[in-house]
């Protein structure tokens, strides 16, 4: 089975999924992570060129110590990520080419602006994926996505209706966040995050650790949470 983590920067699929695209490797599952935007802004030291130079390479290291595809990289500008038909067809392009079974993303109601841009490109661009008349290069998708919602930062405002326990890949989830160097440097609060909400999480479904998702619903489309690992 093929699934897409599509993400604002780079380390939010570490941080917030980490553990279940893991687990989907671990199973033989092919895990594909994409960038949208060029995280160009979270440096003190750091210039915009060089701070995007860095962090993809990070993300090309965390997905090798996750076991994923090489990562898919677009250029939108880091924390001013707005609505736009270009998001729209880039989206529906990047899904049409990996071709997911899942989806795993942001919540629209994330309150990182781009996080909940993302999120909410990726549910707009789901009804588009199998309009042969869509301006894109790559082949409509007759079978729809299965989307599943990660939660925000500190988990804040988020309901889960799904767990995945990641108790036994926890450690490889740490290690592949441990490649981002330049996000420690910044804010190495993000570490904190992933060991107190991993936590939690885990506390709330009878396990050690734990990460927490939400379906995407629309009309004829419900969520299949049998398909999360």
């Amino acid at each position: 089975m093929k699934v897409m983590a599509i993400v604002a920067h780079m380390d939010d699929a570490e941080i917030y999924c980490g553990g279940t695209l893991r687990k989907y490797i671990e199973r033989g599952d092919e895990v594909t992570v994409l960038v949208v935007t060029n995280g160009n802004k979270g440096s003190h030291t750091l210039s915009p060129e060089e701070l995007t130079r860095v962090r993809r390479e990070e993300q090309r290291e965390a997905c090798r110590r996750l076991g994923a595809n090489e990562p898919m990289f677009y250029n939108y500008e880091d924390d001013m990520m707005i609505d736009s038909v270009q998001l729209r067809l880039d989206l529906v392009a990047a899904i049409r080419k990996v071709r997911p079974r899942v989806i795993i993303t942001h919540t629209p109601q994330d309150g990182s602006n781009d996080h909940g841009m993302v999120g909410m490109g990726v549910t707009k661009a789901l009804i588009s994926l199998p309009f042969k008349n869509i301006p894109v290069e790559e082949e409509p998708m007759e079978e729809m996505p299965q989307v599943f919602f990660m939660e925000p930062a500190g988990g804040v405002g988020f309901m889960p209706e799904q767990y995945v326990d990641i108790t036994d890949v926890q450690d490889k989830k740490v290690h592949a966040f441990m490649a981002y160097e330049s996000q420690l440097a910044y804010d190495p609060r993000y570490l904190e995050n992933i060991e107190v909400v991993g936590r939690f999480r885990g506390y709330q479904a009878g396990c050690r650790f734990g990460e927490a998702f939400q379906g995407y619903r629309f009309f004829g489309f419900m969520p299949d949470f049998k398909l999360l690992p």
